[in-house]
């Protein structure tokens, strides 16, 4: 560690305590190696890093990213898409492959494959050999690739997921067999690719063999490379736990296919969090309505104009649900607290308290955004299918 990253290390430290609202005793068990991914990845601009761990702290809170629940990733690692190969490369990193073949874009969301990326990067981060840098290598596999296979966002999420989540966390991506409209792929991808990601690809030809086993033991190369290994992903199909991906979807996505409810499971948070109709998630407190006590909650904020919100983060179901419309307001100042704001609905103004300012303005943005384009009535294709009638508003 140089003099300036040390340096930075402790203005860090201290600005995620001051600015971001963080326990100090908290910020002081993040490891250095954490911090420092970030920092370098930001080329040392502290400011940036502070907001950019705020926010991955929260995605690992919000989304379970260190509990272990049965989840439906399961259909993720049955399809292929992605999996997590047998053994390590020479260096002792684990090493993840994504299948284009496998890739079906009637199939493929986008917040699914994340979901499904992450538990993978953080099986693949704990099984690599101690000795290894802290980093994964990823094989992208074009084998039998036709162009109906080459959904664009599929790459996109895995790069957006890597450097937003995991900076500095990619050992190499090596692109296998690249089909004559890769270029095409390409030009789609390389503008949106941070350049620390860009310096680790390598795009291999047709016979890729001779370079892959520069990188990775014959025995442990996908048997469809010219490799030896046959198993899929080490029998994670088995042993599959819940790991969310957050994604930050803008307005414009709103009208994306309603989430069908099948039964009462679907109305859990983890469920509606991983829809594709989610705007927002986070954690405040909010003010009883009958009882002015002050609770905790776990929100969810569909594109609809639906605001959830459940007890914790694995409650099965809405403690109650706030429906948005043109004549809700989000923003009012409660006696000048920075870390409150009101909502006003017709029927009731609802009260929260955020962890610290910048959250509050960040709800209070996402609402009123949401509610201008309610107001316009667009509404109408991006509504949300669950019952809300039937929910308990306590």
């Amino acid at each position: 560690v140089s003099r300036a990253e040390h340096t930075a290390l402790q203005q860090l430290r201290k600005k995620l305590v001051e600015e971001e609202g963080y326990d100090s005793s908290h910020v002081l068990t993040i490891t250095q190696t954490d911090l420092l991914r970030f920092l370098r990845v930001r080329f040392l601009d502290v400011k940036t890093a502070s907001k950019s761990f705020a926010d991955y702290l929260r995605w690992r809170e919000h989304f379970c990213v260190d509990q272990l629940q049965v989840s439906d990733v399961i259909k993720e690692l049955e399809r292929g898409v992605l999996r997590l190969n047998e053994g390590q490369d020479w260096v002792g990193r684990s090493v993840l492959t994504l299948s284009v073949a496998n890739c079906h874009p009637a199939e493929t969301c986008p917040l699914s494959l994340a979901r499904c990326l992450t538990f993978l990067m953080e099986k693949a981060l704990a099984s690599s050999s101690k000795k290894a840098p802290t980093c994964v290598g990823l094989v992208v596999d074009y084998t039998s690739a036709r162009l109906e296979h080459c959904d664009v966002r599929v790459l996109r999420t895995c790069l957006d997921l890597l450097h937003h989540r995991y900076p500095q966390q990619l050992g190499y991506m090596l692109i296998c067999r690249p089909p004559a409209f890769f270029p095409q792929v390409w030009d789609a991808l390389s503008p949106y690719t941070q350049p620390w990601i860009m310096a680790k690809i390598h795009i291999m030809g047709t016979s890729c063999y001779e370079r892959l086993v520069e990188y990775i033991p014959p025995e442990y190369i996908p048997h469809t490379l010219g490799g030896k290994l046959e198993s899929p992903h080490l029998g994670l199909v088995h042993q599959v736990h819940v790991w969310g991906a957050e994604e930050n979807l803008s307005l414009s996505q709103a009208a994306a296919p309603q989430l069908e409810v099948r039964d009462k499971s679907d109305l859990s948070y983890l469920a509606l969090a991983s829809s594709s109709l989610v705007v927002k998630v986070g954690i405040m407190v909010k003010q009883g309505g009958k009882v002015k006590s002050w609770k905790k909650r776990s929100f969810v904020l569909t594109s609809g104009g639906h605001l959830y919100y459940f007890k914790s983060v694995k409650a099965m179901e809405p403690k109650g649900v706030i429906l948005l419309n043109n004549r809700c307001r989000a923003g009012v100042d409660i006696d000048g607290r920075d870390k409150l704001f009101a909502l006003e609905t017709p029927k009731r103004t609802w009260q929260f308290s955020c962890k610290n300012r910048t959250e509050k303005q960040e709800w209070i943005h996402t609402l009123n955004t949401l509610i201008a384009k309610l107001s316009y009535g667009n509404s109408q294709n991006a509504g949300s299918s669950f019952p809300s009638e039937h929910l308990t508003h306590i």
